[in-house]
């Protein structure tokens, strides 16, 4: 019986800890400002407003001060944007906006974020600092003066002509570099290892 519990106990503390880095199946906090999707394969910025803080880290050096663009400029600050990972070490340059599926609006990259992962304006998850008003997407309609872009507070994907003043949410293919494991999840794993250790030695006892 004390075999049984002490294995009980282990595999609910393994349990536990593969559930901690997310509370949602489908997205990730990789630390250092970075949310995966492992549905999508895309790396998002944990701050849905990036823009308007690195205007202000900068000076004004960088970004937007409200964050809100025209779509050229919008297209433009993404595309070269330079994210250093605190937690790495590494600069990531491969940032756009995300993409747009008019047949499917699930599908769209910020539509998934919408209905399979519940981040709205009001309820962001993981994210934070996020517009008030509609976000634009990479993809034009079929009048080259208008882009798609997607509203957060409804989960409506609508035109809008690219002189419009919206937000940009920056996004980049694929997942970052794993981190290593605390030197105190080490120990954490080394008493489980223990613990098992000790079940199996009271069962050839008995």
């Amino acid at each position: 019986m004390k075999t049984k519990s002490v294995f009980a106990a282990v595999s609910t503390c393994v349990f536990s800890l593969g559930m901690v880095s997310s509370t949602d199946a489908a997205l990730f906090d990789r630390g250092g400002g970075l949310i995966y999707d492992d549905e999508l394969d895309i790396t998002w910025l944990q701050d849905a407003n990036y823009a308007a803080t690195q205007y202000a880290e900068s000076g004004g050096l960088y970004g937007d001060a409200d964050g809100i663009m025209y779509w050229d400029d919008a297209n433009t600050w993404a595309e070269g944007l330079s994210y250093y990972d605190s937690v790495r070490g590494v600069t990531y340059d491969d940032w756009r906006m995300p993409i747009t599926i008019e047949s499917d609006t699930a599908a769209n990259e910020m539509g998934h974020l919408y209905y399979m992962d519940g981040v709205t304006s009001s309820t962001p998850g993981l994210f934070f600092n996020m517009g008030n008003d509609n976000y634009w997407s990479s993809e034009l309609v079929s009048s080259p003066s208008q882009a798609w872009n997607f509203r957060f507070q409804t989960g409506s994907l609508l035109q809008r002509g690219k002189d419009s003043y919206l937000f940009v949410w920056a996004v980049r293919p694929g997942d970052v570099s794993a981190v290593p494991v605390p030197a105190a999840m080490w120990l954490f794993g080394s008493g489980l290892l223990g613990l098992l250790a000790l079940a199996k030695r009271k069962a050839h006892a008995c």
